[in-house]
């Protein structure tokens, strides 16, 4: 019975699909949004492929934040010394509640595991200037019986 609705969506050139609620009203208000920008009334395909457009424009321009160049100046990789996965967060060196600042040399690119369970767990240490004058410490942590 699906193939056979399927066939007839595309004889007709509609698509009819189910959404959850939610999803549904955020599509009809872009769909608005998209009417009102064009100023005249598009069919749901069509403010469709708008917005599909809109999302590829905005999303294949390169990222210029911070974060975003510490990362390629770290080559996306983890800085921690022998670790050779690829960087997922960017650590300040200082924290900023400490008074660092974003600048660059504040600023080091570091793999989750090092990031979460190391840095903030406790169990590594860093201090000075990224990204080649930072010096590391692995913390020894004592485990209560």
């Amino acid at each position: 019975m699906e193939a056979a609705e399927e066939a007839q969506m595309r004889a007709r050139q509609v698509l009819r699909a189910r959404l959850p609620l939610r999803v549904a009203l955020i599509l009809a208000a872009a769909f608005r949004a998209v009417r009102g920008v064009e100023g005249k009334q598009l069919t749901d395909g069509q403010c469709l492929a708008r917005v599909a457009e809109h999302f590829l424009e905005i999303w294949k321009k390169p990222r210029n934040t911070r974060a975003h160049r510490v990362l390629e100046r770290d080559r996306c990789f983890c800085q921690v010394p022998g670790c050779s996965r690829a960087a997922t967060h960017v650590h300040h060196v200082r924290f900023r509640f400490q008074g660092g600042g974003d600048e660059g040399d504040n600023m080091i690119s570091l793999c989750s595991a090092h990031h979460l369970f190391g840095i903030h767990g406790g169990y590594l240490r860093m201090w000075g200037r990224a990204p080649d004058e930072l010096v590391w410490e692995r913390v020894e942590r004592r485990v209560l019986n």
